[in-house]
């Protein structure tokens, strides 16, 4: 999935039940607000996040995110509105595990990781306790998106909209390079999130007509003879 803006799903934004073959790409997707966990992991296998931003009014996990635990997971916002938890593990971290340079939002929670029993109250610790997210950040949605819009949690309607990073960021230039995925990145290194601060935004459901070579603007299909 690459270049989607999901908002107000009503169980979950991605669904793996059941997952047949791997690894599943999720690529610059933007989520806002679903009445549970951001992906629903019932069968699944391998899966690779990269620049997603996923919004959730309170948890964004609640139980069922064990599945992460079998990702590549880089340059993605985990935000919490209302402030919650970000993940909840149970299970092994082994050689599939690969969780690095996201950014985070708990707000005011004391519990945002969860990991086998034991909760951890601050990136630092988690990232200690289970090696992963070493070049993890913590930011405020507050100051790195003034602009957000998201009034309650599901299912009160989420109006369309763009979250771009503001200028004072700290998830500018936080991210990992990603061959083939974010080259032309402005800046010293790749931002985190969906959208690259200074660049184009892209274009969410119907588009314009399109003039295609040798037809003029009035859509007679003349190719411009007059």
């Amino acid at each position: 999935m690459w270049g989607n803006r999901i908002h107000n799903a009503v169980h979950n934004a991605f669904s793996f039940q059941p997952q047949i073959g791997a690894p599943w790409y999720f690529i610059r997707n933007q989520v806002i607000n679903n009445l549970e966990d951001i992906a629903k992991y019932r069968t699944w296998d391998r899966a690779v996040f990269l620049h997603n931003t996923f919004v959730h009014w309170g948890d964004l996990t609640t139980g069922g995110a064990h599945g992460q635990l079998m990702s590549i997971s880089r340059n993605n916002l985990w935000i919490s509105v209302n402030g919650g938890q970000i993940w909840w593990f149970f299970g092994t971290i082994d050689w599939r595990t690969d969780l690095d340079y996201d950014g985070f939002d708990w707000g005011e929670s004391t519990r945002p990781f969860f990991f086998n029993g034991t909760t951890y109250d601050s990136l630092a610790s988690f990232s200690s306790s289970t090696g992963q997210e070493a070049n993890g950040i913590r930011i405020s949605h507050q100051t790195c998106i003034p602009t957000m819009d998201v009034p309650a949690d599901s299912p009160t309607p989420v109006p369309p909209q763009y979250l771009t990073l503001a200028a004072d960021c700290p998830a500018i230039d936080a991210g990992a390079i990603l061959p083939n995925i974010n080259d032309g990145f402005l800046g010293s290194a790749p931002d985190l999130g969906a959208y690259e601060y200074g660049q184009p935004l892209p274009t969410y459901g119907p588009r314009p007509d399109a003039t295609s070579p040798g037809e003029d603007d009035d859509g007679n299909h003349d190719g411009g003879r007059r």
